[in-house]
């Protein structure tokens, strides 16, 4: 197989005023399609590119191939590393540009500086902090927009449907075994389904809420046991 240095497509640009006009003709459905349009059939694509089967031959041996099923493999390689890592992976972020262009290796600059700085922030502070940003952004819109807005800022939501570490609880709760939760002192604020559609609704009735920021609950934090009795 040919060596991985360059991707197929930096590969058939490279190439691309070296070919015939069929061949063109199909290096450019490559392209305008990639990396889809070189996972089929050899006569699939020939047909698609309204060309004929050598001349699909022909130009992936000029790309450096001994034949269809060895291009076919490198493409299928690239897409292994793209699932990978897909932005480590990514072969070109300016369409129509080789991957060493001075606009690529830009980008790729960018998102390792992007990477970098978010290896820096703790995922809960990141959370906290996105989350009262887009409440800024919500306020901003309403001011200038008109828009009634409330922020409703809620805890742990349970009640029918619910999903996650409260759906994982709920099956061990079914099963009718002992759990080891007692001795937990931990507590939380929650809120039932039940509630927070209450909640929303009054809302949506009082003409006082708009403009405000709520902290919706039950109004009693659980522990672990307690949450427990409660789902039970």
């Amino acid at each position: 197989m040919a060596e991985l240095q360059f991707t197929i497509s930096d590969r058939i640009q490279e190439r691309l005023n070296d070919l015939t006009r069929a061949e063109r003709q199909l290096a450019h459905l490559i392209l305008e399609n990639y990396p889809s349009s070189g996972l089929g059939p050899l006569s699939t694509m020939a047909k698609d590119a309204k060309v004929s089967v050598p001349t699909v031959s022909r130009m992936v041996q000029k790309l450096g191939y001994k034949g269809y099923p060895e291009f076919q493999a490198e493409l299928r390689e690239e897409l292994k590393a793209k699932a990978k890592n897909p932005i480590a992976k990514h072969n070109t972020w300016a369409e129509g540009a080789p991957s060493e262009h001075l606009l690529n290796r830009f980008t790729d600059a960018v998102i390792n500086n992007i990477r970098n700085t978010l290896g820096q922030i703790d995922p809960k502070d990141f959370y906290s902090s996105s989350k009262y940003e887009a409440e800024q952004i919500l306020w901003k819109v309403a001011n200038q927009s008109g828009l009634e807005v409330v922020i409703l800022r809620l805890p742990l939501v349970y009640g029918e449907g619910m999903k996650g570490n409260l759906k994982r609880l709920m099956k061990l709760i079914n099963y009718n075994i002992p759990l080891p939760f007692k001795s937990i002192k931990n507590k939380r604020s929650l809120i039932g389904i039940d509630n927070l559609i209450d909640i929303i609704k009054v809302c949506i009735e009082n003409i006082n809420a708009p403009g405000k920021t709520f902290l919706v609950s039950d109004g009693k934090d659980l522990s672990t046991s307690g949450l427990t009795h409660l789902l039970g």
